[in-house]
């Protein structure tokens, strides 16, 4: 599905590819050409549906691109691989994306590996806010509007975030296409590397830049995770309850206790989605969409290891 020619660096769209493809990958690169057409909340696309949506309006497509034409307080756009038990693990997502200035997005961001509650409350089907999987791991653009800040994050799961890892200052310019990509991987059974790169010039392709990085490893002691947060993430829903006693229980990264959650350090084993997500968004367009299945270690250029 999706197959991708490795032999060359760039992928159907022409954008520059880091890493080489998984061989017999899984892909998905967005196909938003022909008539227009929308998708609602925690539906899918018409034509490729492991595209899936949370938003308070809808998503339309059409004409090479996606746009919120919103007003949206936080919207996402998902994808799954094509079933539950066949899922994303180290992967490269790209996206352009064009931010206007008149209404623009505060905080877009990239997620990666994640069993995190999703359109149609997919992977676990269950109700409310509770998630019962791994959160993801993120790059995210900004965070309050003007603060020009680029962040590395881990959420735990639904609501429990590791927040600011890693901050840079970086200032992404409006009305104008940028590019965004985000690479997660193992680097070994006990390191995951994120590194996230953007294009502030799409009109050559040697404009990639990496602008942040970070290495999650099992040796990490700090976490923000307070027993605060912890108790008010149990009393939405049950959360912790449901996740660590119910059917289906998840995927094992949530734990009884506060010292049991923050153990698990590092989420090295496949999530269901990779998804993008944008806050208090109006006429945000997007185009170029791409989720490739890598090989960790099998870079085109070895700098970029």
């Amino acid at each position: 599905m999706d197959k991708d020619n490795d032999m060359v660096a760039t992928d159907r769209f022409g954008v520059k590819k880091f890493f080489r493809t998984k061989p017999g990958a899984t892909n998905f690169y967005s196909d938003w050409g022909g008539s227009t057409r929308t998708i609602s909340s925690n539906g899918e696309d018409s034509v490729d549906p492991r595209l899936q949506a949370t938003c308070t309006n809808v998503l339309t497509i059409g004409g090479g691109i996606a746009q919120w034409k919103g007003p949206e307080s936080s919207a996402r756009m998902y994808v799954n691989r094509g079933s539950q038990t066949s899922q994303w693990l180290n992967t490269e997502q790209t996206l352009y994306v064009y931010n206007p200035s008149d209404t623009p997005s505060r905080s877009f961001q990239l997620r990666f590996r994640a069993n995190h509650h999703g359109a149609d409350v997919m992977p676990y089907g269950k109700v409310g806010d509770v998630s019962c999987g791994f959160g993801n791991y993120l790059i995210k653009f900004g965070e309050t509007l003007g603060d020009n800040l680029v962040s590395i994050e881990m959420e735990y799961i639904h609501g429990m975030y590791k927040r600011h890892v890693k901050d840079i200052a970086m200032t992404l310019p409006y009305d104008k296409w940028v590019g965004i990509k985000g690479i997660c991987r193992n680097t070994d059974s006990g390191h995951i590397k994120l590194s996230g790169y953007v294009n502030l010039n799409v009109s050559s392709q040697s404009n990639w830049k990496k602008v942040i990085e970070w290495i999650f490893s099992l040796s990490e002691t700090n976490s923000d995770l307070t027993q605060a947060t912890y108790d008010q993430e149990e009393a939405s829903d049950q959360r912790i309850t449901v996740c660590t006693s119910g059917t289906p229980p998840g995927d094992g990264i949530a734990q009884p206790t506060l010292a049991g959650m923050i153990a698990k350090k590092i989420f090295n084993r496949p999530g269901y989605w990779n998804w993008f997500r944008t806050e208090d968004c109006e006429n945000f367009k997007m185009k170029y969409y791409s989720v490739r299945e890598i090989s960790p270690n099998n870079p085109y250029n070895p700098a970029y290891l």
